[in-house]
C-alpha cells in the first residue's frame, strides 16, 4: 500500500487488480486476459460486496471505452 496515492494491488490467479481508495469510493483497475476478466469481475465483485453489506455497497464495472454510470 502506498500511502501517498492511496492505492495498492492484489495479485490474483489470472490478473492483478489496482485498488484506490477515493473519497468514498474504491477505485479497482482490473488487468487480464480478455477471457478472465468476467470470472475475476465476479470473483472481486462478489468478496468486494459481501465485505461491504452492511454498508450496502455495490460494486460497478466500467470496461475500456464505456461510460461509468
Amino acid at each position: 500500500m502506498d500511502t501517498d496515492t492511496r492505492s495498492g494491488w492484489i495479485d490474483l490467479a489470472g490478473g492483478r487488480a489496482t485498488v484506490t481508495a477515493g473519497d468514498g469510493e474504491l477505485h479497482l483497475h482490473l488487468v487480464a486476459e480478455s477471457d478472465e476478466l468476467p470470472r475475476l469481475e465476479d470473483v472481486v465483485g462478489r468478496h468486494l460486496v459481501r465485505f461491504g453489506e452492511r454498508d450496502g455497497l455495490t460494486v460497478g464495472w466500467v470496461r475500456d471505452g464505456q461510460v461509468p454510470t
